[in-house]
């Protein structure tokens, strides 16, 4: 009878002699559990996407804006939010500026129509956001106080 270490050390030794063997079993069990777990691979996918892009601040921009886009107020009901660093220090930058105040969450047609004007927010979309994100934290405020 083995112990759990010399299974391990078995199954290591085994694994380092049979690379391909390995892969093979990987992919092919990766897939089945895949097709099983839709739902979990998203959930995961989503956390580590907001660990590693925004400094875990993500859902907490989400959150904050109510799930809403700040320049035009899509919902995520009607189409696909993102967050966006409102100063331009996001992606492919050295140092990136993940606190809350800069980050914003927009819709996918806003975001992109921002990208092609360039990378740093106008003063009037600057404007509209912080109106949309007012309206927001007033809606909140009012609905908490009539519970």
């Amino acid at each position: 009878m083995w112990t759990k270490e010399q299974k391990r050390e078995y199954q290591k030794k085994w694994e380092e002699k049979n690379p391909l063997l390995v892969k093979k079993y990987k992919k092919k069990y990766m897939k089945k559990w895949r097709e099983k777990n839709p739902l979990r691979i998203k959930e995961i996918w989503k956390r580590a996407h907001s660990k590693r892009q925004f400094g875990g601040n993500r859902l907490k921009v989400l959150e904050r804006d109510n799930y809403t886009c700040q320049t035009c107020g899509r919902t995520h009901h009607e189409a696909r939010l993102l967050v966006h660093h409102a100063d331009g220090t996001g992606r492919g930058k050295k140092v990136h500026n993940n606190n809350i105040s800069n980050l914003v969450t927009l819709c996918r047609g806003c975001h992109a129509s921002l990208h092609r004007k360039g990378k740093k927010c106008s003063e009037e979309t600057r404007r509209r956001m912080s109106e949309t994100r007012r309206r927001n934290w007033e809606a909140k405020k009012l609905a908490v106080t009539q519970l």
